[in-house]
């Protein structure tokens, strides 16, 4: 008696890199085992979220569904595999089968064992409420495109209402559809912290480079939907400080 799958599980970035076969595993092979339960089991939607990071590595320049699947790290390829067997059960219509490609999600999670540390925006402001300073690990002139997961959320629930015409081929990248450095969301993650921590947080980077590569992450197909959603980067660190300073503040 579900009507409608979100599968959000999977292995980080990190573990896939050390762990192939594993990766392969828990992305690939129990991405196809859900699946085929949801079928049998008469299930009308089937949401995967899978990762920008199928097109290349580093990704750049203008990103569409279109786009190649160049990247071959354990992360990207065993998403890949799980993506094959999601986009496959759509085309012979077993189940509405939706593939969507998340750029740089980051948000507080459920609770703080939740393994989403290593995310960017997530390690900043635990940085700062546990030391009181940032340390950024590159130049952060690489350009990324990131997106609050509120915003994520929102429009994952807009999928439940969509009828096949609308879903087409299944396939979307999710993002806020804005690039910006790595150095300008730290920047503002430094101010937002500054302002709820009542403190000064000094901010470092490691790396030295002054070159930019550009990136667009295309979301007018999502657009085309009518899916329609709001991008607050200030409520959603707001609110990622908030949960940091409850459940890591010394």
């Amino acid at each position: 008696r579900v009507n409608i799958v979100v599968h959000a599980a999977g292995m980080n970035a990190a573990d896939s890199g050390s762990n192939s076969t594993e990766a392969l595993k828990v992305n690939g092979l129990s991405t196809a085992k859900l699946l085929d339960s949801a079928i049998s089991s008469g299930v009308e939607k089937f949401l995967y979220i899978s990762t920008g990071h199928v097109y290349k590595f580093p990704l750049t320049g203008n990103v569409q569904e279109t786009n190649k699947l160049e990247n071959i790290h354990p992360y990207a390829s065993s998403h890949r595999a799980g993506e094959d067997m999601v986009r496959y059960a759509h085309q012979q219509q077993l189940i509405d089968g939706i593939v969507t490609r998340l750029s740089n999600g980051y948000g507080a999670p459920m609770h703080k064992k939740v393994d989403c540390w290593m995310l960017l925006v997530n390690d900043l402001c635990r940085q700062a409420v546990e030391s009181g300073k940032m340390v950024l690990k590159s130049s952060g002139v690489q350009r990324r495109d990131f997106i609050p997961m509120s915003s994520v959320c929102k429009i994952l629930s807009s999928f439940f209402t969509k009828d096949k015409q609308t879903i087409g081929d299944g396939i979307f990248n999710v993002g806020s559809g804005q690039s910006m450095t790595v150095w300008e969301m730290a920047c503002l993650t430094q101010n937002r912290c500054e302002k709820q921590l009542n403190q000064k947080i000094s901010l470092s980077r490691t790396g030295t480079s002054n070159k930019t590569i550009d990136l667009e992450y295309s979301i007018k197909k999502l657009e085309d939907t009518g899916i329609a959603f709001k991008v607050d980067h200030v409520t959603e660190i707001d609110m990622l400080v908030a949960f940091c300073i409850n459940n890591f503040c010394k």
